[in-house]
């Protein structure tokens, strides 16, 4: 996964945002939600720091990072269920992709795992540190993007579900739900007008039951060996108790899915993850503790390796692609899955990199080249770079349309070529293919 080339997102972060001049230049262009500002900013010095070799290191620390925090709440779940959720989390495949993506949703993990362990540590005793952390963490969370106060409000529920009735009467709850707020006012106050702007472009998907599906379904594939002991141990009467927060938790995505124009992508609540898992370890904590009531002690270990073997062979199967092709298709939507299961920028034959090197061989002497959206193309100029190809890559996005026939265009290996004649009213013939690429020129009448 550290050595997969840059898809659209990636590309498009490094080129146009984390290597402009300076942070407060990257600040101040928040010209679409793809510029996760604190990330770019941090990916900016990363840069600077180590040059472009080692790019998919700094959220692969993120994720260490966030391992770390987590791992922080261990005293919650006990050992064996905190090791056995971490693990589950830590080998999972989505866990895998954005651990080693140039986005800022493994940063905003990191965060929202932090920040659960300040806001724990601040509801239990009060101390003017752990607010502090806690700020801090809901500002990096925010700072990284807007999204992640979900991650944020479910971190503030799984401390409250530790707290007694009594928590309601102390200023600490109510200082600690106003932290988020203030910290989300303080980083976008200077920047609302861009705020507005990225917001009102409605990128995300229109139906929000088919975005809040692949959310389960990304959940079920990262947690299953975890989801079905900790369901079991959860099949009993119980009293009303603060637990009750922790289901409000896996709600938190469904009014997002149904109150904005359009729903945000699935991907934007993977920083809710961190915090599922340590809900998870509560549930193979309880269903361990009624095993051991119930057989004994001995059972209860047999159980605990028993969901060990089963995570390790859940997660090996979640890495192979064929397996996840299968999985994919149980979404009714087509291309449903792109976030979490069947990823196109994790696939083996996603490969700008192979194109950008076919093209160098038999085209670099073409100035310039049209490429279709779904071609990829700021991942192209990105491999074209890398390949030191100085050919100019031209496409339709926010600048304008291009005008006029290309002299050479480039489309995705199964997009219909129609579309591209269609576009320029022309026919086309092709030159040569990749295992991600069809190169096209326009047809001589």
């Amino acid at each position: 996964m550290l050595n997969r080339p840059l898809w659209f997102d990636e590309a498009l972060t490094v080129l146009n945002f984390a290597l402009l001049e300076t942070p407060a230049k990257i600040y101040h262009s928040y010209f679409i939600p793809n510029n996760q500002i604190l990330h770019t900013i941090f990916l900016h010095w990363w840069i600077k720091l180590f040059s472009f070799d080692f790019l998919r290191l700094f959220p692969f620390v993120c994720g260490l990072l966030s391992l770390f925090f987590l791992w922080q709440m261990r005293r919650k779940s006990g050992n064996t269920s905190a090791f056995i959720a971490l693990s589950a989390l830590a080998i999972s495949f989505p866990f895998t992709v954005y651990g080693t993506a140039l986005r800022g949703y493994m940063l905003s993990g990191a965060a929202v795992a932090g920040g659960v362990w300040m806001v724990t540590c601040f509801l239990e005793n009060g101390k003017k540190r752990f607010l502090a952390g806690w700020f801090a963490f809901s500002l990096l969370g925010v700072g990284t993007m807007p999204g992640t106060l979900a991650g944020i409000a479910g971190a503030l529920l799984f401390a409250l579900g530790y707290c007694r009735w009594e928590i309601f009467k102390k200023w600490r709850l109510y200082l600690a739900g106003i932290t988020p707020a203030a910290a989300f006012i303080l980083f976008y106050l200077p920047i609302r007008t861009d705020l507005r702007r990225g917001a009102a472009l409605g990128e995300g998907w229109a139906n929000g039951s088919a975005m809040l599906l692949a959310l389960a379904m990304g959940i079920v594939f990262t947690f299953l060996p975890l989801i079905i002991p900790a369901a079991l141990s959860k099949i009993k009467p119980c009293r009303l108790t603060p637990k009750c927060f922790h289901l409000l938790i896996w709600l938190l995505p469904v009014p997002a899915a149904y109150i904005f124009k359009v729903a945000p992508f699935p991907r934007v609540f993977f920083p809710l993850f961190p915090v599922f898992a340590l809900l998870l370890a509560d549930g193979v904590r309880d269903f361990l503790a009624l095993m051991r009531y119930k057989r004994g002690v001995k059972y209860a270990e047999k159980m605990a390796l028993l969901i060990t073997f089963s995570l390790c062979f859940w997660g090996a199967a979640g890495h192979m692609e064929v397996i996840r092709e299968k999985i994919s298709v149980l979404h009714p939507c087509p291309g449903g899955q792109e976030d979490f299961i069947d990823c196109h920028f994790a696939k083996k034959t996603f490969s700008p990199q192979l194109t950008a090197r076919e093209f160098k061989k038999h085209l670099s002497g073409v100035p310039a080249l049209y490429a279709t959206f779904n071609s990829d193309p700021w991942a192209l100029m990105y491999a074209f770079m890398e390949a030191g190809v100085e050919s100019q890559i031209i496409f339709d996005g926010p600048g304008g349309k291009v005008s006029g026939i290309p002299q050479l265009a480039v489309k995705h290996f199964d997009e219909d070529k129609k579309l591209l004649e269609d576009r320029f009213q022309c026919k086309f013939n092709e030159v040569f293919s990749t295992d991600n690429h069809t190169f096209l020129v326009p047809a001589h009448e």
